[in-house]
């Protein structure tokens, strides 16, 4: 075998590996999967999403509320087009309560939560990740990600690193559900907010006992919580139920 041969072997056998270490999105660019390193700085991260009415709520459902336990609310707690709103007390509102014939508000805020959620699923990026199915272990950038199934964090915790950036925006889009394992936990570096990051949710999203989520969660059907589960954030269900199981919900 000359040496021309084996320069073409080994060439071969190399690109061979780094196909095999990779993956490529649609368009063709490719993608570290290497869970330990930070996701690389997206070229245009998109525009946060707009709340509008919805930003005056940190729990908004549109079927019915339901509180078990000593579950903690620090914010204002809508309901519309449900009239349903069960376990308060035990549970505690620092806020006011936008249901029943309080409920203008909470309808508005249905209303353009319903918006945020069709604008934010339609955003686009030249740089947007996909996710695979679980996200722990992994430290994200701001900027815009995606999946094309449902995405749990179990296998470790989650980062969000704005990198000096507290303007920084985070937008995942799910088409379909989203769980975080019992004790798993979301954390925030390098500046980076709750109040910025916003989980786009196709079906219900739930977060075990003892977890921790930072961001705003908007979710087209129900969000349940188990006990001590924390989100430092909003839970905004468009058609479903928030339940909580002696949780607690502070506004970012």
């Amino acid at each position: 075998m000359n040496a021309k041969h084996k320069v073409l072997i080994i060439l071969s056998a190399t690109i061979l590996f780094l196909i095999q270490s990779c993956e490529f999105k649609e368009d063709g660019k490719v993608m570290d999967t290497n869970p330990n390193e930070p996701v690389p700085n997206q070229v245009t991260p998109p525009l946060s999403i707009f709340l509008g009415a919805s930003s005056n709520f940190v729990v908004l459902a549109g079927a019915e509320i339901v509180s078990s336990d000593s579950t903690s609310i620090t914010g204002n707690v809508g309901l519309a087009p449900g009239n349903l709103v069960s376990g308060f007390p035990p549970g505690i509102v620092y806020g006011e309560k936008f249901t029943n014939d309080n409920n203008k508000l909470a309808k508005e805020g249905q209303k353009d939560l319903a918006a945020a959620l069709k604008n934010g699923f339609a955003l686009t990026s030249s740089g947007v990740v996909t996710l695979k199915e679980n996200l722990g272990g992994l430290t994200l950038v701001p900027g815009l990600y995606k999946s094309v199934s449902a995405l749990d964090i179990s296998s470790g915790d989650l980062t969000f690193d704005a990198k000096g950036d507290s303007l920084g925006i985070f937008v995942l889009q799910i088409p379909s559900s989203l769980t975080i394992a019992s004790s798993s936990k979301v954390y925030v570096i390098g500046g980076a907010q709750a109040k910025n990051i916003y989980w786009l949710v196709g079906t219900f999203a739930k977060l075990n006992a003892n977890s921790l989520l930072m961001g705003n969660l908007l979710t087209e059907e129900s969000i349940i919580m188990d006990k001590h589960a924390t989100l430092y954030g909003r839970a905004l269900s468009k058609t479903g139920i928030v339940k909580l199981k002696g949780s607690t919900i502070i506004k970012p």
